[in-house]
Formats: C-alpha cells, structure tokens, sequence
C-alpha cells in the first residue's frame, strides 16, 4: 500500500472547510490543535489563551487566541457523565446547528496478535464504531499487511465489518531454547553475565563451547526476528500517518497493537529511537492526533504454549520492551499511549471516545527566527492542575518570502 491510497471522502473536504475557524490577527499565527483533560479523561473546557504555555524550541511564545471546538458526547459503554460539563441546550436551540464530524482511523498491527488473541480487541474495537456520533467518519486499517482498503466513512457498520476481516498473524520462530526478548537484547548488547546465566539455565553448568554455539546462534537468529517485525510494523504505521496527510481536517489515529519491540540498551537492536522521532514530522504535517493502545498480553503470553521461548527471569521486562516501542513513537507524535491488561479492552477505547470529544486551536505568535521553513520541537503546558496535554510534538512554520 502507497502513500497515494485511495480515501472515500467526496464530501468530507466541504465539511472540514466549514468547521475551520478563522483568526483575527495583525501577524500570521501558528495554529496548534490541543486537546486538555482531567484525570479521567474528560475535556476541561474553560480555559482561556493565558492559561497555555506555549515554547518553541525551548522559547516561550504568545498564545494570541485560544477557540474550543466541542463535538457531540457519545455515551460509552461504562461512561459516567462529567459533572463540569453544561447542560445541553433546549432541542430548538440546534435544530438547525451544523454537527462537527470527528475522522478516526482504527489501525491494527496484525503481526503482534496471535489468532485467538486479536477477537477481544476488534470486538472493543467495534463497540468504539458503536459509539460514534452519526456524522462521524471512521475508516478500519491492517498492517503491515494492508489487507483492507484505506477509506473513512460515514457508513459505521461498513468499518464494523472491515474489522471482521482482521487477522492475528503473529508467527514466532519455534525455538527448542527458552530465550526471551530482553536476554537477546542484553546478550547482543555483549552483557556476558546474562549469556553465561542462559547457558547455565538450558544447558547445565557444564554446557561447554557447543551450548554457547548454540545459544549464540539462536540470540541471532530472534534478534534478526525481532528487527525483521519492528521494521515492518514500523514502515506500516508510518505508510498510514503519511497517506492521512491527504485528508482534509484533523484526524486521530487508534493504533490498536500487541506491542512492538524497542531496545533498551545501547548496541542492540531493534533501536528505534530515531526512527520512531521521524514520526513526529509526518504526524504534525497529516494533523494527525494519535492513541496508541497497547493490548498487553503479557508479551502474547511469553511467546505461547507452542514456542515456549521466554523464559521466567525475563518475562516481566519482555512485556515491557514490547511496551517500549510503542512508548516511543506515541511519545514522538505527542500522543498518548494507553496500557491495556486483562480482557477489558472497551475501557481504553472509551477514554479515546471521551477524550476527542472536545479540544482547542491555538493561535500562537511565533518569533521570526521561527519561520525558517524547518521543524521545530514545540510544547503546550497548561497551568491547571491534574490537567493532562495532548499536543503535537513539532510544528513546521513557513519561511518568509523575500
């Protein structure tokens, strides 16, 4: 699948167009979408233009305005109502009110799910499409496979049932050693206490120069496994940010996931550190808002029955490297990464469901050595407490023309 996918939105253009606020300013301002919510997720939608701190690059800028947009509030599954949003107004008072359409994209990585595993995961994902306003537009994505279509639309049960058609393809080599994934990356790492206490632990404290042979060869072999999937998903996820940048409007984008692995520890692989900050860019540049979902399995259940390859010392640290990956590119994006254990999965898609119900546009005076045509680190804090800031990681501001 290319960056030029197609996209079912012949009238999704006209809509955003007639959503866009218009700023009134003497100077050309920067316009950064904010989302800003309490501790259980819900808008605080209050907040006027000197309760944001803006920095570029570090220097604090003038927030000049600051205009909420405010989308109709699906009830969720288990959602209790917010006790600082207002009362809805009388029904004639928005009989004739045009409804904000919100654009989702629910992006499956098939390869971090086995079988059995990526059920509960599409059945929240499903209650979420449930959940949605009418005028909402959703659209359901595979990777790294690409198997369904790159589409959003109105047509709800349309993406219900391209969820359906998801599949959990994680297929780990079958391995006779029982080597988890932060002992390959610590052995890779040249740690020789963690390789002589493998060794020790699957051949006896008598293995010899033929056990470490083969420990060697097998760390090998699943850390070229390891980097081989991490780059695929990758390459996957960053195709889908990038082809999104076609779409008009804000978009926020569900990255559903079993994990993705990251090393921790300089010299081995996979290290994605940089790679995942190149998401940043394609994210700000495509507007778009992201949520990554980890459904933790713990690491699919230490490699499963049938490969029993991780061993009991590394299983804790295996789920969090698998945790790891993910960390790092919500983190370069400025989105929020959501920790899902146990068979819950609704909750995590119930936070999203709250939390985009609501956010603000800034319009943020930049300096003139900002407009340089390049990328710059920005960061949005607001000054109320227990308040959490969901924001863009870089901003990329047009040089002037002389």
């Amino acid at each position: 699948m290319t960056a030029s996918a197609s996209w079912t939105l012949a009238a999704l253009v006209a809509v955003q167009a007639a959503q866009a606020p218009a700023f009134k300013s003497g100077v050309e301002l920067v316009v950064v979408d904010v989302q800003v919510v309490d501790g259980r997720g819900y808008p605080i939608e209050s907040l006027t233009p000197d309760a944001f701190n803006v920095t570029i690059d570090g220097h604090v800028r003038r927030v000049v305005s600051a205009e909420l947009t405010k989308y109709a509030a699906g009830q969720t599954a288990g959602a209790v109502p917010n006790p600082a949003a207002a009362a809805p107004p009388a029904p004639s008072e928005t009989a004739s009110a045009p409804k904000a359409s919100r654009i989702f994209v629910i992006a499956v990585d098939e390869t971090s799910f086995a079988p059995l595993q990526v059920l509960a995961a599409m059945i929240a994902a499903s209650q979420f499409i449930d959940h949605l306003e009418p005028q909402d537009y959703v659209g359901a994505y595979a990777y790294p496979t690409g198997t369904l279509e790159m589409s959003v639309t109105r047509d709800h049960e349309k993406a219900k049932k391209d969820l359906e058609r998801v599949a959990g393809l994680f297929d780990p080599p079958i391995s006779r050693l029982k080597i988890g994934a932060s002992e390959v990356i610590d052995i890779k790492a040249g740690d020789r206490d963690v390789m002589r206490r493998v060794v020790e632990r699957e051949c006896g404290r008598s293995g010899g120069a033929g056990c470490n042979t083969q420990v060697s060869m097998e760390v090998d072999s699943l850390s070229k496994y390891f980097e081989t999937q991490t780059a695929m998903s990758l390459a996957g996820l960053r195709n889908i940010i990038q082809s999104l940048a076609t779409v008009p409007g804000r978009k926020t984008l569900v990255v559903v996931s079993g994990g993705l692995i990251a090393s921790d520890r300089i010299g081995a692989q996979p290290n994605i550190g940089l790679e995942a900050f190149g998401f940043a860019h394609d994210a700000a540049a495509g507007n778009v808002n992201m949520y990554v979902l980890h459904m933790d399995n713990s690491f699919l259940d230490s490699y499963s029955v049938r490969t029993a390859m991780a061993s009991a010392d590394s299983q804790m640290r295996d789920s969090g490297l698998a945790s790891l990956g993910l960390e790092l590119v919500a983190g370069a994006t400025g989105g929020s990464l959501v920790h899902v254990e146990g068979t819950q999965p609704e909750r995590a898609f119930d936070r999203v469901t709250r939390e985009t119900s609501a956010y603000y546009l800034l319009g943020v005076e930049p300096a003139d050595a900002d407009r340089d045509g390049k990328s710059h680190a920005i960061r949005v804090a607001v000054k109320q407490r227990g308040a959490s800031v969901r924001s863009r990681a870089s901003v990329t501001i047009p040089a002037v023309r002389k």
